[in-house]
């Protein structure tokens, strides 16, 4: 079994700064797909959970071919628009420092995997991983899948691991495997309370470190 502490680490709203292209797609395919008008800032709670949550939220139970329609539009607009995600300030700082310490990190993803490795390579982030994991291509698993997934392929029991994420997700998720959770901030995605299971938070990528010293001291 792994004797080193794990960091899982969510995508989305963590790492990537995807804010921009995931509202400005789906807002084009609403409106000219079915016509509905939605604002950039209405769309940023889609940010995060997997996309059966959106659809459900969007276009209520049922649907199956009109949600199967959208997600497939979706994608297709936000692979067209993928050159234009960014990291984070400092998450590419944060990373290195993990490393350096000893740290085994992990991507525990809702996004699918495919999706996932893709938009790393493409920023050059993949050797920064020793596990990658992610959902399936129809996202049906749930955050504590991919948890439990990821810590699987570390080989890492839930007390020697923690979950850095972004939504309350991602902090659900790990409290039910048993994994304590770090919310961040620096993407402002998050509303009141979504930090609630939080062992703690963090508002810039620097104060992780910290606060893993403080959580394994």
């Amino acid at each position: 079994m792994n004797t080193k502490h794990t960091v899982l680490l969510d995508l989305d709203g963590t790492l990537i700064d995807s804010a921009p292209v995931i509202t400005a797609a789906m807002r084009q395919v609403l409106l000219r797909d079915y016509d509905i008008e939605r604002s950039a800032s209405e769309l940023r709670k889609y940010i995060g959970p997997p996309m059966t949550w959106t659809t459900q939220d969007l276009f209520g139970s049922g649907h199956s071919k009109l949600k199967e329609d959208f997600v497939a539009a979706y994608r297709e607009l936000y692979t067209e628009m993928e050159p234009q995600i960014t990291t984070f300030p400092g998450v590419t700082q944060m990373l290195s420092e993990l490393r350096e310490s000893g740290y085994v990190l992990a991507l525990a993803t809702s996004k699918p995997l495919l999706l996932a490795q893709r938009i790393l390579n493409g920023l050059n982030m993949t050797e920064q991983f020793d596990v990658i994991s992610g959902s399936n291509m129809a996202e049906t698993l749930t955050k504590a899948d991919v948890v439990r997934m990821a810590l699987t392929e570390t080989d890492c029991p839930p007390d020697s691991a923690v979950m850095v994420g972004d939504r309350v997700f991602d902090m659900e998720g790990a409290s039910e495997v048993g994994v304590p959770a770090i919310g961040c901030g620096w993407s402002e995605l998050a509303t009141a309370g979504e930090f609630d299971y939080a062992f703690a938070t963090a508002t810039t990528p620097a104060d992780i470190p910290p606060i893993l010293e403080q959580l394994w001291s």
